[in-house]
């Protein structure tokens, strides 16, 4: 992962970017909320329980930094890239995730990643068309799996994020109707999503 890769991104793909922008998972390293919880003066807060420990937040959090560093990655402490939280990268680097159903490797402790070393680039989507090159397809993005390491966590045998596991038992996910069907729906209004880039005209309704 690059600094600033979210507006590299933004080079090609500028209507994508603005909507990661407005996505909490772009806030996920940043949020208020989060960072209270991680490591306030008043509780509850981990590290008011766990003073001389980061922690894992940063797994689901923060991956780009957690990902060499899972267990003492702290949230106040981020890289420039760190602070983008859930990125473009992040996603589009995985091969495949397996959460433990024990809960003890939540985020990129269960995440495959590929990238390649030097100069070389890999862009992994859910598009089984992509003409060759730096650009793959992947099944897993067409598939709830992709959510699974990060929406589904337990710690000390507590469910504490838990929306994957409860999709798992619904209609829904008996009628293949995965995570990505409602909460990346296509607007129906993007037909290209690298425009004046060489990119394809497609059906708006394949674009997330």
């Amino acid at each position: 992962i690059v600094p600033s890769a979210a507006f590299q991104c933004g080079n090609c793909h500028a209507a994508l970017v603005k909507d990661w922008q407005s996505d909490t998972h772009a806030q996920s390293a940043i949020n208020p909320t989060v960072l209270v919880f991680y490591d306030s003066t008043l509780a509850p807060a981990f590290r008011l329980d766990f003073p001389h420990s980061a922690g894992n937040c940063s797994t689901c959090h923060a991956p780009a930094d957690a990902v060499r560093h899972p267990w003492d990655t702290h949230l106040r402490q981020l890289s420039p890239i760190g602070k983008k939280g859930v990125s473009c990268d992040v996603c589009h680097k995985m091969t495949s995730a397996t959460p433990d159903p024990s809960g003890g490797r939540p985020g990129v402790l269960s995440i495959q990643f590929r990238r390649p070393s030097g100069r070389h680039q890999l862009f992994l989507g859910p598009l089984d068309d992509v003409v060759a090159g730096p650009d793959s397809y992947a099944p897993i993005f067409q598939q709830s799996q992709l959510c699974a390491s990060c929406h589904s966590a337990k710690f000390w045998g507590v469910s504490t994020y838990s929306s994957f596991d409860e999709w798992k038992i619904t209609k829904q996910a008996r009628k293949g109707i995965q995570c990505q069907d409602c909460h990346m729906k296509s607007t129906g209004k993007t037909h290209n999503f690298a425009p004046d880039r060489g990119g394809t005209d497609r059906d708006p309704q394949t674009i997330h």
